[in-house]
């Protein structure tokens, strides 16, 4: 259930390779930046791309690209 939910927390940071913590600390932060959506199911914190706030951030350095 990627789709539904995103991924786990345990699987970033197995494919990451970061300690436990760095991979919180790393997720907190794109969380606060709203880059990445969390989900709380049971237990477990499942995390997923901000689709609409990566595409605003892309939209705005395209832009300011095209502007040089």
């Amino acid at each position: 259930p990627f789709d539904q939910y995103g991924v786990c927390a345990s699987l970033i940071q197995d494919k990451a390779g970061l300690s436990q913590p760095a991979t919180s600390l790393c997720l907190k932060a794109l969380h606060n930046a709203g880059l990445v959506e969390a989900s709380k199911v049971g237990k477990w914190t499942y995390y997923r791309r901000a689709e609409p706030r990566i595409r605003e951030i892309t939209d705005a350095v395209t832009q300011s690209l095209q502007a040089l």
